[in-house]
């Protein structure tokens, strides 16, 4: 973008720069600036404004085309560079195989999301649900299927939760999915829809079931993060123990 450092009606290029940087659609938009004044100060304001670059007048075409393709040209790159770190901070929260989140999306949004919910004192539910006999299929099938059963599970998951809850996948078949603003019998309801599909679900003929364990921070205001998980751990262990394929909640 290019302007002048006075636009009509005695408006000031400077304010409009400032407006573009401010506004977080447009902010990098390369922005030069043509001035009357070749002074050091006014370059001073002009770079304190945010610009990228200015053009004493009268300018030269053929500097205004240079200039023009190199600041052009160094915004492609940046563009490029910050479609990688998107990349990469993917990779660091992301599970590649099923989409979901990973262990590292607990130290970096799980706790803040905590810290908020007790401050604002508001309630968060935890499922941990683990494939049922998951050995004995990866055994018999081989990994390919084993894998294509983690990822019909992680999609059911997915497909069960809101844009606000957190899927993660916790171990090698353990997920554990955290839910702000729900209590312990809206995730028990969430749970038991879950357990219900992936039920019914069919991945190359095997029957799949999941046992799920059920907390929440309303049922034990005391606890820690770490505390809640092991404690919906514990009720998954509850759940393998009566049996599999069922909902229990501490």
């Amino acid at each position: 973008m290019i302007t002048d450092y006075i636009l009509g009606g005695g408006d000031s290029g400077l304010d409009l720069v400032r407006s573009i940087r401010e506004n977080p659609e447009k902010g990098d938009v390369p922005i030069i600036v043509l001035t009357g004044y070749d002074t050091p100060a006014r370059k001073i304001e002009l770079f304190k404004a945010g610009a990228d670059d200015y053009i004493p007048k009268p300018p030269l075409k053929e500097e205004i085309l240079i200039k023009i393709f190199n600041h052009l040209t160094k915004k492609k790159v940046l563009d490029r560079l910050k479609g990688k770190i998107r990349e990469l901070e993917s990779l660091y929260i992301k599970d590649p195989l099923t989409g979901l989140y990973n262990r590292n999306v607990i130290e970096d949004f799980l706790l803040k999301e905590f810290e908020r919910a007790k401050r604002h004192n508001y309630d968060i539910g935890f499922i941990m649900a683990d494939l049922d006999k998951f050995k004995e299929i990866n055994d018999k099938f081989g990994h390919l299927t084993g894998d294509k059963v983690i990822k019909t599970f992680a999609q059911i998951i997915l497909n069960n939760i809101r844009k606000t809850d957190y899927g993660i996948r916790y171990g090698g078949e353990e997920f554990l999915i955290v839910c702000p603003h729900m209590d312990y019998q809206q995730v028990i309801r969430k749970a038991e829809e879950m357990r219900k599909e992936l039920e019914e679900a069919n991945v190359d003929g095997i029957k799949i079931t999941a046992s799920f364990g059920v907390t929440s921070l309303g049922l034990h205001p005391d606890k820690s993060l770490e505390e809640l998980i092991d404690i919906a751990d514990q009720a998954l262990y509850n759940a393998k123990a009566s049996g599999r394929n069922t909902v229990k909640f501490l």
